[in-house]
């Protein structure tokens, strides 16, 4: 559900950016995502770090477009975030010694440490892939070209990515009585 409540900003700023042009599309973009995180809060859920950077990021590249009639401020957007998730996934692996995707799978997945690290360092590579490609056709191609991509290309390898990666942790998912045991072996060898 929350996949398509995520989706629907962008199927509404296609359709603004189809009839008008790409500032209209800001302007909807700008209005609906920040939306999604006061929709978790006034829902009493936990609110996104992603949907909060993301509205603040849309306001303040969407504002520049805006303001300066420059597209490829909004452009580099999905740029900006997606390298700025990265440097944050590969950080908190390197320096804070955690996860990333552990804490925002909330627990309900249990599996090794060296394999939370792994897709750490996973996810990290996918942002800054989807980055990259983001500023290649961003810079390469034309804006109706890159708000395509932007609206089915970035969701769709997204999609495809989530299910190659629940695959990979779907064969590295341990179950509690297999982790209980291992700890207590690991006591009883101390």
């Amino acid at each position: 559900m929350q996949a398509l409540i995520d989706f629907i900003p962008l199927l509404l700023a296609l359709v603004a950016y189809k009839q008008y042009d790409i500032y209209a599309a800001t302007i909807v973009l700008m209005v609906t995502l920040p939306l999604i995180p006061l929709g978790q809060k006034l829902l009493g859920k936990p609110v996104s770090q992603v949907h909060l950077w993301s509205a603040g990021l849309v306001l303040l590249f969407g504002g520049a477009t805006l303001i300066f009639r420059d597209p490829r401020f909004v452009m580099m957007k999905p740029t900006i975030l997606y390298f700025g998730l990265a440097i944050a996934f590969g950080l908190a692996q390197k320096f804070a010694g955690f996860s990333l995707i552990e804490k925002m799978l909330g627990g309900t997945i249990r599996m090794e440490p060296g394999a939370w690290k792994t897709l750490g360092y996973i996810w990290a590579g996918f942002f800054v892939f989807l980055g990259a490609l983001n500023i290649l056709v961003a810079t390469t191609y034309s804006e109706a070209t890159w708000f395509q991509f932007k609206v089915w290309g970035i969701t769709g390898l997204t999609f495809a990515f989530i299910i190659g990666q629940s695959v990979w942790i779907a064969g590295r998912m341990v179950d509690d009585e297999s982790t209980e045991s291992e700890q207590a072996a690991r006591v009883d060898s101390e």
